[in-house]
């Protein structure tokens, strides 16, 4: 009984005295589907058209182009009306003339032309300097589609507003689908770009073998709005006398902070600093025996250890 604590107690101290090798397990940030290339599904160019036809995408008809006319014309409402100037009064029994000759009439009778034309109609122009309607609507644009800007109605009507063009697939990403060919396989004109990585990785904690794992922390300041140590330390007050409020430290320290300029003004940082962390394993703390003697290695516990039981086995003995 007495040799088998002995034993128990001897491996225990050597077991408590030494601590391995310690091997750090680095943290592994989680990684998304398509974190580095972006999964993507683009649609061709649009082929040129070429004797009203296109190579393998849908061919769109041209629109024909319309005149549009710069005025506009109003017809007469109202024809115009003659007033005689004078009035006729029939008479009441009709007067003979009872001629003193005989008139013998000519073979081919006499027709009379007369010196003036009446036009009985008002006609105006939106554009007064044009009297007909001919002028009036002669002037004009045409939304031809390669602006030509044709003479007049007639020349427009020969052109066409839109050109012929063709018409590229819809491509339209269906996640994790190669858009590049239909069920059928066959092509669709459509690039297919795959993510990369292809399968989203999962965060792996950093660990220690041995000693405790301190996680690695980024930089950082007090004000989230500053990313870097020289502009988040460069905020801050002086207690310079008057309060000038200089722009930074440099100036400050130039300043006084009482009247009679016997004291330096000294600048106080508004924010905090704090610098990055690396990822490291802190070390287990090993057993010291009670004679304070640092702690041996592995191979001279192993000798004390031997040394110990032998000793032991033989105070039994």
């Amino acid at each position: 009984m007495i040799r088998a604590l002995g034993l128990a107690t001897v491996f225990t101290a050597a077991a408590a005295a030494e601590c391995g090798d310690d091997v750090m397990s680095p943290a592994q940030a989680a990684v998304s589907v398509g974190s580095t290339v972006p999964e993507a599904c683009a649609a061709p160019a649009a082929e040129v058209p070429v004797d009203g036809a296109c190579a393998t995408q849908t061919y769109v008809e041209p629109e024909a182009a319309v005149w549009t006319s710069d005025n506009t014309w109003t017809a007469p409402s109202v024809a115009a009306t003659w007033t005689s100037d004078n009035t006729w009064t029939a008479p009441s029994v009709a007067a003979v003339w009872t001629s003193d000759n005989t008139w013998t009439a000519p073979s081919v009778a006499a027709v009379w032309t007369s010196d003036n034309t009446w036009d009985g109609a008002a006609n105006t122009c939106s554009d007064t300097t044009h009297t007909t309607e001919a002028e009036c609507t002669a002037a004009g644009s045409c939304n031809d589609a390669g602006s030509s800007s044709p003479a007049d109605a007639a020349a427009c009507a020969q052109l066409f507003a839109t050109a012929a063009s063709c018409s590229p697939p819809s491509c339209v990403l269906s996640e994790g689908t190669d858009c590049s060919t239909d069920s059928d396989g066959n092509d669709t004109g459509c690039t297919y770009t795959a993510p990369v990585p292809a399968e989203a990785v999962d965060a792996i904690e950093g660990s220690c073998s041995d000693g405790t794992y301190n996680a690695a922390q980024q930089a950082s300041c007090s004000d989230g709005s500053l990313t870097t140590e020289a502009d988040c330390i460069a905020v801050g007050t002086c207690n310079d006398f008057g309060a000038t409020s200089p722009a930074d430290e440099a100036t400050c320290i130039g300043l006084f902070a009482d009247e009679a300029n016997s004291i330096a003004a000294e600048w106080t940082t508004t924010n905090t600093w704090t610098a990055a962390v690396v990822e490291s394993c802190t070390e287990c703390a090993e057993t010291v025996d009670s004679t304070n003697d640092p702690p041996a290695s592995g191979a001279s516990t192993v000798a004390a250890t031997g040394l110990a039981l032998v000793a032991v086995v033989a105070q039994v003995l």
